[in-house]
């Protein structure tokens, strides 16, 4: 399983971000300015109403790497990289000790007791998903034969993909589910996959890994 590109590194350290400036020292002009400073940011909040769901900042650039966004909100900071999740952890902790020597932020390392996760890859495999189970050869094929008998095409079906999730009967679980499938408008030809999880970028690789050697061994 190769690496093609990273669609989405998402991270979002989880706490509550008010903690950070306790006596309101810290004005929000101040803080926008030092962001626009550290990340050149293209677009900033610049009105009192962008302040009210989330403080987003776009179009960044930060030690040789792009920052789509940067979105401070009431209970968690999220960062959005292409390169990988590690990358937006380290960014996120570095700046709050940043911050913390410049304008005295009330950071101190193990504030931030969560952190959740978003990847999303692109990655190339020689490996066919229908060989999983011959069930699902069969499945195409017949599915195939029938719907080309109807159309008087020639679609030739194929186990598109993969989701793995948990029951979600109750409560809204801010968890995305795995998923793993042919990238679409790609020609198979191209043996290129998409898939999301809630992990952080080198887990989702090591995953894929995995499931790329587990599905070559049963061959």
């Amino acid at each position: 399983m190769e690496l093609a590109n990273v669609v989405l590194a998402r991270t979002i350290g989880l706490f509550e971000t008010a903690l950070l400036n306790p006596r309101g020292a810290l004005s929000r002009q101040k803080f926008v300015s030092l962001l626009r400073e550290r990340f050149s940011f293209m677009e900033v909040p610049t009105k009192l109403e962008d302040f009210d769901k989330g403080i987003t900042f776009k179009g960044g650039y930060f030690e040789e790497q792009g920052i789509d966004q940067l979105i401070v909100f009431a209970d968690g900071i999220q960062i959005d990289l292409r390169s990988s999740t590690e990358n937006g952890q380290t960014i996120i902790t570095d700046s709050l000790e940043w911050m913390k020597e410049e304008v005295g932020l009330a950071y101190t390392p193990g504030m931030i007791p969560r952190w959740a996760f978003l990847s999303q890859l692109v990655v190339r495999s020689d490996c066919s998903m229908d060989a999983i189970h011959p069930a699902f050869c069969c499945l195409s094929e017949k599915l195939g034969a029938l719907v080309n008998e109807r159309t008087n095409e020639h679609f030739k079906y194929r186990l598109s993909g993969l989701t793995f999730d948990f029951p979600r009967l109750t409560g809204d679980y801010p968890i995305a589910p795995f998923v793993i499938e042919h990238r679409v408008k790609t020609p198979d030809s191209e043996k290129l996959y998409y898939s999301q999880a809630p992990l952080q970028t080198k887990q989702h690789l090591e995953i894929l890994q995995e499931f790329e050697s587990n599905l070559s061994s049963s061959l």
